[in-house]
């Protein structure tokens, strides 16, 4: 083996962060209980409000 061909040896990169796994699962996880928290309490919104539903989901305003 010659000095060369020692400095071709390719160099292993680095795996991923431990952290990245679980930091993503929980952003995952976040997102869906928000999107249920604001469709579970729509309704009661729109109560008091005295808005209609359909207003409070696409956003319109009067």
């Amino acid at each position: 083996m010659s000095p060369d061909d020692a400095a071709r040896q390719p160099v292993a990169l680095p795996g991923p962060h431990p952290a990245a796994l679980p930091v993503v699962l929980v952003g995952v996880f976040l997102g869906g209980l928000d999107f249920f928290i604001v469709n579970v309490a729509i309704p009661a919104i729109s109560r008091r409000l005295h808005s209609r539903l359909g207003r409070l989901r696409t956003g319109a305003h009067p």
